[in-house]
């Protein structure tokens, strides 16, 4: 029996960030045994190839052409997973006018969707947020969850905390540059062992690697999710943003920092702050040095254990649901 096809189209740069592909890719990962997935992605770097290569086969396109090139390659009896929020309620319908089944990743609830599914892994995301039609599918809250299967792993592994090592994050891109000014913040502190990760889309690599060569801060680029856990588990604090790499932190039980550097993290921040996974800073771009000084000097261990006992109970891998969910799409 042929495995029906599943095509995924998302892109990363270092304007609109890593977050799209990354959890996109997660998706694929979890359907490649039973279904036969395609990986789409404008003008790939070598990160990207190398991370869609372990997934599955991988078809470029280029920016600027993409959407039209990848409607062209549509012949109606694809499964569509899109992400990205340039992706209008006109463009899925023409992907649904080809006679495609449509799934949507969404973190903002901006639009209209004619999708058939809709995927948002927000801890504490509400049907109400959405307008769609009747027949759409919705897959809300961290039932959901969108990460790579090192993390749903990494929640059995056994967990200490040998020494204060602070681990910083803030996606592939970090437009704000707060990687850096986290570090500088730490340093004003005290001389504790730090690990910053970054992205192909950072633009300030030089200016960290100088000063990191300074200050004795270990410094990785374009990590792996094996890499990233194995990161995340040889340190005692996360400073992240609230976005997916907020939820892979948790999958480590480790004590979290956080807060939103745009509009779209704001629920998983609200949801951080309510549910008790971490001490949330609110709007970074609000005086974040402030902020995450504070952050770094009230985190004592009574905190850390609060914010790691409520991770505990958040993670379950979400790869069956989807599974059933795919299996559920049926062609007319």
């Amino acid at each position: 029996m042929n495995k029906r096809k599943v095509y995924f189209k998302a892109d990363a740069s270092s304007e609109i960030g890593y977050g799209h592909f990354i959890r996109t890719l997660a998706l694929a990962d979890m359907l490649k045994n039973d279904f036969d997935c395609t990986f789409f992605t404008s003008d790939p770097n070598e990160y990207q190839k190398g991370e869609v290569a372990k997934v599955c086969p991988l078809h470029p396109l280029s920016f600027g052409s993409a959407e039209e090139a990848f409607l062209q390659l549509l012949t109606g009896d694809e499964i569509v997973v899109l992400d990205n929020y340039y992706y209008t309620a006109e463009y899925q319908k023409q992907i649904k006018d080809k006679g495609c089944k449509l799934v949507c990743i969404d973190d903002i609830a901006d639009r209209y969707f004619y999708a058939d599914v809709v995927i948002n892994h927000a801890p504490g995301i509400l049907p109400e947020s959405y307008k769609c039609e009747s027949y759409t599918k919705l897959l809300l809250g961290v039932n959901y969850l969108l990460l790579r299967k090192e993390f749903f792993q990494a929640t059995k592994a056994t967990r200490s905390f040998k020494d204060n090592t602070s681990f910083i994050c803030f996606g592939g891109s970090d437009e704000y540059n707060f990687t850096l000014k986290t570090c500088k913040i730490i340093r004003q502190i005290d001389k504790r062992p730090i690990i910053a990760v970054i992205g192909g889309g950072y633009l300030h690599a030089s200016e960290l690697r100088a000063f990191a060569k300074d200050n004795a801060i270990e410094v990785h680029h374009s990590v792996s999710a094996q890499g990233m856990v194995d990161l995340m588990m040889r340190s005692s604090i996360a400073i992240v943003p609230s976005s997916s790499i907020l939820l892979e932190a948790c999958c480590t039980r480790i004590p979290i920092i956080t807060g939103y550097e745009v509009n779209n993290q704001e629920k998983i921040a609200s949801c951080c702050d309510k549910l008790g996974l971490g001490y949330c800073c609110g709007d970074l771009n609000d005086s974040f040095e402030t902020k995450i000084r504070e952050a770094l000097l009230l985190m004592n261990p009574t905190f850390k254990s609060y914010y790691v006992q409520n991770q505990v109970h958040l993670i379950n891998d979400s790869s069956e649901r989807f599974i059933a969910e795919f299996n559920k799409l049926e062609f007319s």
